[in-house]
């Protein structure tokens, strides 16, 4: 079994709480640029990606969890992403 991690302080949260808000503030700043759909989509999941992740992370602890439990998460993640697509593709 490894090492637990600490846990951040209030502050690191709070510092972490700034840095989602300012990659929000980009993404919203990314829509006005008028950039083609094809490139904005891709940068702004990509953005999305890295806030869920970090939250996931940070604020529900995932990132000081065992292997098993981030395993866990992920494999649900997965299932659900999948039930999503087959949904919505047998919808459309």
């Amino acid at each position: 079994m490894s090492a637990a991690r600490a846990h951040p302080s209030p502050r690191q949260y709070w510092m972490i709480a700034l840095a989602l808000g300012v990659l929000t503030a980009v993404e919203v700043a990314i829509i006005y640029t008028g950039l083609a759909r094809a490139v904005l989509v891709p940068i702004l999941i990509g953005l999305a990606l890295v806030k869920f992740l970090t939250v996931v992370g940070f604020f529900m602890h995932l990132y000081f969890e065992a292997k098993t439990m981030k395993q866990f998460f992920f494999v649900g993640l997965a299932g659900a992403i999948i039930l999503f697509l087959v949904v919505i593709v047998t919808l459309t």
